[in-house]
């Protein structure tokens, strides 16, 4: 009879947080591996699907990758496969299970490929690059103990997820790879990956691991962490007969009796069943007395914390945290929202676990959930809130800052002028707009520079507006803004430590706002929040906008402004292509279909008023402003257009305020409203989805809620935004 090849520990066992309203006994075991770690020999396949359009981030990849194949030359003769997709040319095999050694590298000449590779990286179908690599599996099956694939991606796609079958040709792929006892691993870099589709390539392994980066130099370290992890993973398995179980080193949960995998040669595994104790197929387990538990217990904590985050249960991770003791973990764990806060948090949660020295920075101590204060530092929407609603206090655009548009780029009219941009200083951002629907905040900027006929080389002063997106689906996407402020909110962001350094330009004093160290959204923003006061704000900013469009249709039919400028002036603004209000004009022509074509997926949530009186509230509106028998005299339209101006800024307070509520519930994952009724309708796009964006699924969630006398509505669906 095969002799069993681990050595089965009983540790001891406590009741602990399992969800956030219940708590399990759970119970320890240290399983550690019989067999001594083996000299296997591996072959790692790294896909790279990243868009990489700035020189700085291609040169980091370029680095990285280097770096990652001099780690595997340490480790022992292995083979190393690197795919990349190149502008031009599609899917490359840059590598090709060549050895991990010195002298393979120097034939292959692997700096100049890499080189090469990285300067055109472009994205392509997943799916292609999972079918060569299992292509390339194998070639090497007969010649590698295991083999690893491991992709890197930005989280752009070169085709729609959800089109064509993608997702499940995808998966269908990853199974074929686990079936083969190949492990499958993903490192996502920023913001715009899609964690719950990643997620879903790897839900049928329990050794496959999803980490976050949040930039191109922590690949390397990731691919460290990956590289030891997976060439430790015993090909041994144990058949466990409990319902639930938990292994800590993989984070993975299993809901059924099974074989578990991933277990380590190397160290110990923490094995945890829930209510009962461990059942085994194939050999029993002895029950010494009970150990203590200060060290299992923490350990376990942290990783199934760390889970939690994973699969998006804040609240239960909250709870669990809070069992640690540990204070300043307690605090973070309380305000992540985005995808980069739990990407990140996730990570540190493993690295607690890990490293006992690192935890408790604030001390340790019995946390009550209930009665903690729980006080969040100022977040960005709620600083963004504070200057703008201060007279003396303005934001600014650095025009040096390196930009990268996300979204469709248009072709612009062939004209024979140009547009030049000063490339130092500030652009006030004239105005912050929040939309009704995607979890995104932009800036608009005024940048005043000159227009420059190409012939003549003549120019002539003139200004563009320019918009940028500093969150965009809810995560960070600009690191800085400068501000000018007043002494007020000087020292109130300065005694939250948000600002700091303070420096002088043109005889002004700005301040440098470091979003990067900012939450996006905190639980202030919908704390005090009811469902009636959302519903009475939104029937109340659908009045503000009848009576704006109203006085607006009004003014503009009976009043036309003075033509400011001589028939000269507007002669030689015609020839620059420059409008009455100095702004240099051209024309879109339509996609640019030269550039290369990436999606990624945006969540859409949008609040409506059903039913809306509009008929009764028109009359109301033309009695209250006596429009049907206005004589327009220069004092009632004066009058009319500082109503229009009051309504505008009313409008706009309003808009913020509901859309500040609507992306901190979607982030928080926590509703507003308590919805009666809920339904799935279709929902297409009327523009092809080369020519704009397209609805995942041609479906949306409406749910409706009726609130006193108030209907309530919400859409909810997830876009693939195209990006060129």
């Amino acid at each position: 009879m095969k002799s069993f090849p681990f050595q089965i520990t009983y540790k001891g066992k406590a009741v602990l947080p399992f969800t956030n309203e219940t708590q399990k006994e759970c119970f320890f075991y240290e399983v550690a591996s019989k067999r001594p770690l083996s000299a296997a020999i591996h072959h790692h396949i790294l896909i790279i699907d990243f868009q990489g359009n700035q020189e700085e981030e291609k040169e980091q990849l370029k680095k990285c990758l280097i770096k990652t194949l001099d780690v595997l030359c340490k480790r022992g003769k292995h083979y190393v496969s690197l795919l990349a997709y190149k502008k031009h040319e599609g899917l490359v095999r840059v590598l090709s299970s060549i050895r991990c050694d010195h002298a393979s590298y120097k034939m292959a000449e692997i700096d100049q490929l890499i080189e090469e590779a990285t300067q055109l990286t472009c994205q392509g179908p997943l799916s292609q690059s999972l079918e060569v690599a299992l292509e390339l599996t194998k070639r090497l099956k007969e010649h590698c103990d295991a083999q690893h694939i491991t992709l890197f991606t930005d989280g752009f796609s070169s085709s729609p997820i959800g089109e064509a079958g993608e997702v499940e040709t995808c998966m269908q792929l990853c199974r074929r790879c686990y079936e083969d006892e190949i492990s499958v691993n993903l490192i996502a870099l920023g913001t715009y990956y899609d964690s719950q589709f990643l997620k879903s390539l790897i839900q049928d392994s329990s050794s496959s691991e999803l980490l976050h980066v949040e930039q191109i130099a922590d690949y390397e370290g990731a691919m460290a962490l990956l590289i030891a992890r997976v060439e430790a993973i015993s090909k041994d398995k144990i058949n466990v007969q409990n319902k639930t179980s938990f292994l800590c080193e993989t984070r993975h949960y299993y809901t059924t009796a099974g074989s578990i995998q991933g277990l380590s040669e190397k160290g110990i595994n923490l094995l945890v069943t829930y209510d009962e104790p461990l059942q085994l197929l194939d050999t029993k387990v002895k029950v010494k007395k009970q150990e203590t538990l200060s060290q299992v217990i923490p350990y376990y904590l942290y990783q199934f914390g760390a889970y939690l985050v994973k699969e998006g249960d804040i609240e239960t991770a909250e709870e669990v945290i809070a069992e640690t003791g540990d204070i300043a973990t307690y605090k973070k764990v309380c305000s992540i929202y985005s995808t980069r806060e739990k990407g990140s948090f996730f990570k540190e949660l493993i690295q607690l676990a890990e490293k006992p020295q690192k935890r408790y920075k604030e001390g340790k101590q019995i946390i009550d959930r209930q009665t903690l204060k729980r006080e969040e530092p100022l977040c960005l929407l709620e600083i963004l809130s504070i200057i703008l609603n201060d007279a003396e206090s303005k934001l600014f655009w650095d025009y040096s800052y390196p930009y990268e548009r996300i979204g469709p780029a248009y072709r612009k009219e062939e004209l024979a002028y140009a547009f030049i941009k000063p490339t130092l200083g500030y652009g006030e951002i004239e105005k912050v707009y929040i939309g009704s629907k995607k979890l995104n905040i932009g800036v608009q900027v005024k940048i005043n520079g000159q227009v420059e006929e190409l012939k003549t080389h003549l120019k002539l002063d003139a200004a563009v507006y320019r918009e940028y997106n500093i969150i965009v689906n809810g995560n960070l996407n600009t690191k800085y803004l400068i501000t000018e402020l007043s002494r007020k909110v000087r020292a109130q962001l300065r005694k939250q430590g948000v600002i700091k350094v303070a420096f002088k330009q043109d005889k002004k004093v700005f301040h440098k706002l470091q979003l990067e160290k900012l939450k996006v959204v905190n639980a202030r923003i919908i704390e005090q929040i009811t469902a009636e006061q959302v519903a009475g704000y939104l029937y109340e900013l659908e009045i503000l906008k009848l009576r704006e469009s109203y006085i607006r249709k009004y003014l503009k039919n009976i009043f036309q402004p003075m033509q400011p400028l001589t028939k000269k002036q507007l002669k030689l603004y015609e020839r620059f292509h420059i409008n009455e209000k100095g702004l240099f004009e051209t024309k879109q022509q339509g996609l640019d279909y030269s550039l290369p074509v990436s999606y990624y997926k945006a969540e859409v949530v949008e609040w409506k008023i059903e039913k809306f009186p509009k008929k009764k509230l028109e009359d109301e509106i033309i009695e209250d402003y006596h429009l049907d028998h206005l004589k327009p005299t220069a004092k009632q339209i004066k009058q009319l257009q500082e109503s229009l101006s009051e309504l505008k800024q009313k409008k706009q307070l309003l808009n913020n305020a509901v859309q500040l509520i609507r992306i901190g519930s979607t982030l928080m994952n926590k509703p507003i409203f308590n919805w009666e009724h809920t339904v799935i309708k279709p929902k297409r796009q009327a523009t092809p989805l080369a020519e704009g964006n397209t609805v995942v699924g041609e479906c949306m969630h409406v749910s409706t809620v009726q609130i006193q006398d108030l209907f309530i509505k919400e859409e909810r669906y997830i876009l693939m935004v195209t990006h060129h």
